[in-house]
């Protein structure tokens, strides 16, 4: 504890004060350690004492089950276990970050809270943000045959699979789209020629374009749409999500290993022990740089000075950061998890 850089715990107060590990005591052993608390409701206010689970706390109270929900009916979950609790993750790795960033600077070390609420509410800002502006309690629902620009929605393929097109600058797209899945015609058709009468006979385009998409199934589509200009992406499974080229080690994350002849799943991968992690070679300072993340992590780096001058050091910085080292634990603790969970490393 003593040479620790930061304590994370998501402990409720009257659990800290019993094993006296609030940032009274933590602080008593080392004045300069950055203290972090993970909650559900946060830390003042006579709820602060309360637990939560992401489901209950983030999902629900946060706004998002709601507002993926047909009115009347019983709420949508979450799209799976942990997703919440990612969201916390990677927000407080952004304080933690940034605490240490400022204890470098200024030397002085600060308390880093974060919330499951606080999360939720952040996830759903635009709704909340429009709700208070415009006076709903819910953001309506549209008709998607009635989309002002048919190149921003969502269109089902010959397999009952789908696409989502973003394609928000649609006069810009239009022409090149339809040119390449095959009908050029509609390029100068006078009902869909502009933006403009685009929108008055939307749904006469919607129904066109669902006619098109249906034409082909989505493994067809996807070397057409490659080609165009415009954003699109396929709606993949979980599964899918695992043979997906962005989801390589080098790009995002790495898939766990088979055990016992059973198939890799995100959970397992989650869960697994850091011993398995991948490496990629060549690091200057350490040869091997690990591609997996890992919840028990330090990272150094070259310190660099703050310029006047806008994006003089873009550079620098793209630069020290593929110097940062994520180094193994020098010990082995207990089992990662968030709940009821303190760290320090």
């Amino acid at each position: 504890m003593e040479s620790a850089d930061v304590f994370l715990t998501n402990f409720r107060p009257q659990a800290r004060t019993k094993l006296k590990i609030d940032v009274e005591d933590i602080r008593a052993v080392n004045p300069d350690i950055i203290y972090v608390r993970g909650s559900a409701n946060g830390q003042r206010g006579p709820e602060s004492k309360r637990g939560g689970y992401e489901n209950s706390t983030f999902w629900g109270r946060g706004g998002s089950a709601d507002i993926l929900s047909a009115p009347g009916e019983y709420p949508t979950s979450q799209p799976g276990p942990g997703y919440g609790d990612v969201i916390g993750g990677l927000t407080i790795a952004g304080g933690v970050s940034a605490a240490l960033f400022h204890r470098q600077r200024t030397g002085e070390a600060v308390t880093v809270d974060n919330s499951l609420l606080a999360n939720g509410i952040w996830a759903t800002g635009a709704t909340v943000l429009a709700a208070d502006l415009f006076g709903f309690s819910r953001m309506p629902r549209g008709d998607r045959t009635k989309m002002p620009n048919p190149l921003v929605n969502n269109y089902k393929t010959k397999d009952d699979r789908f696409l989502s097109l973003i394609m928000l600058e649609s006069d810009r797209f239009w022409a090149d789209l339809v040119i390449k899945i095959g009908r050029p015609e509609l390029a100068d058709d006078p009902r869909f020629v502009d933006s403009v009468v685009r929108a008055q006979n939307c749904q006469e385009c919607v129904i066109t374009l669902d006619e098109i998409f249906a034409g082909r199934t989505l493994d067809e589509w996807k070397p057409i749409l490659f080609e165009v200009e415009g954003v699109w992406a396929p709606v993949q499974t979980a599964s899918e999500l695992l043979e997906d080229p962005r989801s390589s080690p080098t790009t995002t994350s790495a898939r766990s290993p088979r055990r016992r002849g059973r198939p890799s799943t995100w959970w397992r991968h989650r869960c697994s022990s850091m011993s398995n992690r991948r490496t990629s070679p060549g690091h200057p300072t350490t040869g091997n740089t690990p591609t997996r993340s890992s919840r028990s992590w330090a990272w150094t780096w070259t310190p660099f000075s703050i310029s006047n001058s806008k994006g003089r050091c873009s550079d620098q910085v793209s630069g020290d950061a593929s110097q940062f080292v994520f180094p193994t634990r020098s010990a082995p603790g207990p089992r990662p998890g968030w709940r009821d969970r303190s760290r320090c490393w």
